[in-house]
């Protein structure tokens, strides 16, 4: 039998593993950037934006390590009309967090594309819908369309040479519609999965691709990369684009596979490979490209294909090499 004093230690230990925070859902407002930024500085764990039947408009939102935020089906998150000024302002920004995860089947989170063309704003690629950089870790985005933003529907990668690769990244069942530069950018991780994702719509600012590989640096980092089962339609540059031009031979060896993909309507090559110099794994895996220009890849030793077929055959062909493809 236990004593009343082991009861009373039990009661302790349990009391004190108990979460510091429950559920906590925000009230609308005008301008929600406040009651968000709020929710998020004090150390709310789990967020939840409701739907309410009316936009949440926000300014530039800064995110931290051990967060979820929940948006509800039908909740649309938009970028307050004038603001954004900044060329790298963005919708929602983590730099260096861990342990993040952004849901919301059936949400959008919405910026003003065309807003940001006009004279009265600074040119800029970099106003993205989501970024996560600086060595962020364990990040989850799922179910969310991420559409006309000023740069990319998610960028992830690192801002200098100082800064570490993003780790361990899961995109899952997005849509990145009418984007300015990119549907997804990556420009430095190790462990990244985008699947069953959508990235449609591009246009504004080359390479307008759907997805683009490309590492600023010499020592950034691409490995472990997958992506899987997702659609790239209707882009004003390639499909999926892999440039690793700024790799040198010292660089890390790269691993990337793209599996199951789907590419149409390309306004240029389906899938374009760029640079010679890096070691590793370039693989496409039964990837399919429809009504869009043919790539042939010059001296790019990395890449393979492995039953992948472009239809119709007969498009234009954008000539880089000897043709390493089927």
């Amino acid at each position: 039998m236990r004593s009343h004093s082991a009861d009373c230690v039990l009661m302790v230990v349990m009391i004190t593993a108990l979460p510091a925070a429950a559920q906590v859902r925000l009230s609308w407002a005008e301008d929600a950037t406040l009651p968000l930024q709020d929710a998020i500085s004090r150390g709310e764990r789990e967020i939840v934006v409701p739907y309410e039947g009316k936009p949440w408009v926000i300014r530039p939102v800064q995110l931290r390590s051990d967060l979820t935020i929940l948006f509800e089906p039908g909740v649309v998150v938009e970028a307050k009309a004038g603001e954004f000024r900044g060329i790298a302002d963005s919708l929602m920004t983590g730099r260096g967090v861990n342990h993040v995860t952004l849901r919301g089947y059936g949400a959008t989170l919405r910026m003003r594309k065309a807003d940001y063309a006009k004279s009265d704003y600074k040119p800029s690629q970099w106003r993205h819908c989501l970024v996560f950089n600086n060595g962020s870790t364990n990040i989850t985005i799922e179910g969310l369309t991420l559409a006309s933003s000023g740069g990319d529907g998610i960028y992830i990668g690192a801002n200098s040479k100082t800064h570490p690769p993003c780790r361990n990244v899961v995109i899952r069942n997005v849509v990145c519609d009418d984007n300015f530069r990119q549907g997804i950018s990556v420009t430095s991780v190790d462990g990244l999965l985008i699947e069953n994702c959508i990235l449609k719509n591009t246009s504004g600012s080359n390479p307008q691709a759907g997805i683009d590989i490309e590492p600023n640096l010499p020592h950034n980092i691409i490995r472990n990369v997958v992506v899987r089962n997702c659609q790239a339609l209707d882009n004003a540059g390639s499909g999926l684009l892999v440039g690793v031009s700024h790799l040198e031979a010292e660089s890390q060896p790269v691993s990337i596979l793209f599996e199951n993909c789907l590419v149409r309507n390309s306004g240029m090559a389906g899938i374009r490979v760029k640079g010679k110099k890096v070691g590793g794994l370039l693989l496409f895996r039964n990837c399919t490209v429809e009504n869009s220009g043919e790539f042939v890849n010059w001296n790019v030793p990395i890449l393979r294909y492995e039953n992948c077929k472009w239809l119709p055959r007969g498009g234009p062909l954008h000539i880089e090499g000897h043709p390493n493809r089927p």
